[in-house]
């Protein structure tokens, strides 16, 4: 799109005038169908984009040129180095907005008082809008302005592909091409990613939920697992038509999600759940969840009920995490999730190959055992399949329920309205990391799939503008705390 020419606002709404009335004429009836009608439409709105971006133009150079926001903006950003910051003057720096329109902007820019080598980190360009320190505390991403990088993150992050982000966003005027969609979502993932992490390993902190409080309610934790292929360098022989072979393995992208529920047992809407993802280890995973819960004071919570599958990463490392956190023993009620448990029974009732009819009737009484809690007599009626070549198999299987059993008490889990299942981590696993992280020939980096990861379940949760509101206090954190007077930096901020 050309460049928005300077102009005042008068000389604007004058323009927008003509072209309104040159866009609404009158037509004759003969001309007018469906495909005139959208085609109009659509000219309306490009119309109203350009006006819209033309407007916050003449605001952003009247508000600059008439305020003191640059030079204490520079102040602050003097008063952050340890080494000064020099100020070289005003440059023209092309900025993009909402709409997808462009123009420039003198700004002041300057640089560290002691020069140093410009340095690459391994997440992108290093400092962003460092050197302009007032497009930085007014919010701009890689010349973006706010409104844009944020439309740009959610828009990456929420359709199934970068090719379908970059349809829906040339429909609202924004063009953008792969490459530059993916750069663009990465380096704003990295920085939220870096913000977020910072924020969990230092509990009680100001962070992104801290309006989320734990306290008071009966909350839910689930966890589980999903799968994704990692892009390895490693490539096969090559082929006779001169092309290789590319296999990677599955890696396990671990899921946790937080919700609270009513006293019937139903899910609270007023608390929008909370989601973490991770390709992070198991001890690194519960570091991290520990900050988290930690900040939301868990330990004050009404009641912790926690339900996952079997897996043996999960269960000594929840209790762990909970007695650390401070949680009341009497207030936490472990579930083994009935779903996975009826699975894992109907994979016993397998193992036992040429049984027929005995088979299924087995399987039948056994999952009524199961669903009524009686597993103690569900271990005795293991032992009427665990017979012949296979029953070495089918009792090391059975210990499944042996070492569960204090978990599965599913009756009384019913009469106190709490959930026997996992389907709410389900539903997550397939929103947050089969709908847009695996697929036919998806291979992430694996940075890559933890940005992807976290956007996503932020995403899913409503939670991803609180995220990068957060990350943008943080990023800014020298204009808060060296601006002259915190109640003038707001205002100038929020004029």
């Amino acid at each position: 799109m050309p460049p928005l020419e300077e102009s005042s606002i008068e000389e604007l709404l004058t323009t927008l005038y003509l072209a309104l009335r040159l866009l609404l004429r009158p037509a004759e009836v003969e001309e007018i169908d469906a495909q005139f009608v959208e085609c109009l439409e659509r000219e309306l709105h490009a119309l109203m984009r350009w006006a819209a971006d033309s407007l916050f133009a003449i605001w952003l150079r009247r508000m600059l040129s008439g305020s003191e926001l640059q030079t204490r903006a520079i102040a602050a950003r003097r008063a952050s180095c340890a080494h000064g910051w020099r100020h070289k003057g005003h440059r023209g720096v092309k900025l993009e907005l909402l709409g997808g329109h462009h123009f420039k902007l003198k700004v002041a820019y300057g640089a560290p008082g002691r020069p140093t080598a410009h340095k690459r980190t391994k997440r992108g360009k290093d400092q962003g809008h460092q050197r302009t320190p007032v497009l930085e505390v007014l919010g701009f991403v890689d010349h973006q302005s706010p409104a844009l990088a944020a439309e740009l993150l959610e828009s990456s992050s929420a359709c199934e592909s970068l090719q379908a982000a970059r349809q829906q966003l040339h429909t609202r005027g924004i063009v953008r091409t792969s490459a530059q969609l993916q750069r663009t979502t990465h380096r704003a993932a990295w920085m939220l990613r870096e913000h977020l992490e910072r924020w969990m390993q230092q509990p009680r902190q100001e962070g992104p939920l801290s309006q989320a409080g734990l306290a008071g309610r009966r909350v839910v934790l689930t966890f589980d697992g999903g799968r994704l292929r990692e892009r390895l360098a490693h490539r096969g022989r090559k082929k006779a038509n001169g092309y290789r072979n590319f296999s990677t393995s599955w890696v396990e992208p671990r899921l946790f999600v937080a919700y609270c529920i009513d006293e019937q047992g139903r899910m609270d809407k007023g608390f929008e759940r909370i989601t973490h993802a991770s390709l992070a280890g198991p001890d690194e995973l519960f570091a991290q969840l520990h900050g988290m819960l930690s900040t939301l004071q868990l330990e004050q919570a009404d009641e912790v009920i926690v339900c996952a599958d079997g897996q043996h990463w999960q269960w000594k490392r929840i209790e762990t995490m909970l007695e650390r956190l401070g949680v009341e023993s009497s207030r936490i009620h472990l579930v083994l999730d009935m779903g996975h448990a009826l699975a894992h029974l109907h994979k016993v009732a397998e193992i036992r190959s040429g049984y027929g009819k005995e088979r299924k009737a087995w399987e039948k009484e056994g999952r009524k055992l199961l669903k009524a809690g009686r597993i103690e007599e569900l271990l005795e009626h293991g032992k009427l399949l665990a017979r012949g070549p296979r029953a070495p198999a089918i009792t090391t299987a059975m210990k499944y329920f042996e070492k569960h059993k204090h978990r599965m008490d599913y009756p009384a889990l019913r009469a106190a309205h709490r959930p026997t299942g996992s389907g709410v981590v389900e539903s997550m696993i397939r929103q947050v990391i089969n709908m847009r992280l695996k697929g036919c020939g998806k291979f992430w980096l694996r940075e890559h799939a933890q940005n992807m990861l976290m956007l996503r379940a932020w995403l899913k949760s409503r939670r991803l503008s609180d995220l990068y509101r957060y990350a943008h206090t943080q990023r800014v954190h020298w204009w808060y705390k060296h601006a002259e007077t915190p109640e003038d930096s707001q205002h100038a901020l929020a004029s």
